[in-house]
């Protein structure tokens, strides 16, 4: 059976270990919240993280980072089957999957958009919009398959999709609270969690 794996990967005797986390979604290692509604849906089933939104709804899922916020980290996912939707979160725009980090609640936290034109970054308190950047991106309908990328370092969220840079804002972390969100529905294949060695 699949797990959550922790690997200690030395590169040099000198340097402290990185760490390495892969979530493969076989067991709910990270205990994500799953729940089924009438509105939208996330549950783990077949070695994937189903998220399903429904009318207009999103479905958001979250747990716990197994990382030090405060410290350099890396954060890799793999999307399947994924199909956008429109989305109360960004007003009249196709949507189809999102990210928060320093997720405390609801209504506080910092996340990526990704939109069929577009990504945006967003930061909410007390559930209020308080920032928002914009980056272009071009995708197509076909599009159904994304690797993410999200990097954090000296106070900067930088966004990679399929291998592309996209998109920087600067966030300082300060919770390990972590969800997926999408507006349609998808399939997370797999998490990646990394965080370089200590200098």
């Amino acid at each position: 059976m699949k797990r959550l794996v922790l690997l200690l990967v030395a590169f040099m005797p000198l340097i402290t270990n990185a760490q390495v986390l892969i979530e493969d979604f076989d067991s709910n290692n990270l205990k994500w919240n799953e729940y089924v509604d009438n509105r939208s849906s996330a549950v783990i089933k077949e070695g994937a993280l189903c998220l399903e939104g429904k009318s207009n709804n999103s479905a958001m899922v979250s747990c716990y980072l197994p990382l030090d916020v405060t410290s350099p980290f890396k954060i890799k996912a793999k999307f399947i089957d994924t199909r956008f939707a429109f989305s109360a979160l960004v007003p009249g725009a196709l949507v189809a999957l999102g990210f928060a980090l320093n997720y405390l609640d609801d209504d506080n936290y910092c996340a990526f958009m990704l939109g069929k034109e577009f990504v945006e970054f967003q930061r909410w308190s007390e559930g209020k919009m308080v920032g928002h950047r914009r980056g272009q991106i071009k995708t197509s309908y076909k599009d159904t398959d994304y690797e993410i990328d999200i990097s954090y370092k000296e106070n900067r969220l930088i966004l990679e999709i399929n291998g592309v840079h996209v998109l920087e804002a600067y966030c300082v972390l300060e919770y390990n609270g972590f969800a997926v969100a999408v507006s349609g529905s998808a399939k997370v294949d797999q998490l990646e969690f990394y965080q370089p060695p200590i200098d």
